[in-house]
C-alpha cells in the first residue's frame, strides 16, 4: 500500500513538473520576431529618412532602436494620413498596412522578440 501512495504521488510530482516546464517554455516563445517580421518593415517604409547616411532622423535601423522607440512608431503610424505626425512623412513610402501595424503591435505584447 506504501509503494503505491509513492508511485501515485511521485506520478502527480512527475506531471506537475512537466507542465510547469512545458508552460514557460511555450511562454517565452514568441511567434513575432524583430528579424524575421519587423525588420523588413521597418526597411520598406522608414528608408531613407529613419537608416544612416541619408537619415536625418531617429534612426531606425537597430533592433534597440526600434525596440525604444516602438510605442512612437506605433502612434504615427496610425495617425489620420493629414496629421503633419503621421509616417511614413509626406507619405514618401506607402502606409503601414494595417497587418503590419497588427504584427508591431504583437511584436510588442510578446516581449519584443530579436
Amino acid at each position: 500500500m506504501m509503494y503505491k501512495k509513492l508511485l501515485v504521488g511521485g506520478l502527480i510530482i512527475f506531471g506537475a513538473a512537466s507542465c510547469a516546464m512545458f508552460k514557460s517554455s511555450a511562454a517565452t516563445e514568441s511567434s513575432v520576431s524583430y528579424a524575421q517580421h519587423i525588420e523588413p518593415i521597418m526597411q520598406a517604409k522608414c528608408t531613407p529618412c529613419h537608416y544612416p547616411e541619408t537619415g536625418k532622423a531617429d534612426m531606425l535601423n537597430t533592433y534597440e532602436s526600434v525596440k525604444r522607440h516602438a510605442n512612437g512608431i506605433l502612434h504615427r503610424i496610425q495617425l489620420d494620413p493629414s496629421d503633419s505626425h503621421y509616417m511614413p512623412f509626406k507619405q514618401k513610402k506607402p502606409a503601414v498596412t494595417a497587418d503590419e501595424i497588427a504584427l508591431i503591435q504583437q511584436w510588442k505584447a510578446e516581449g519584443f522578440a530579436k
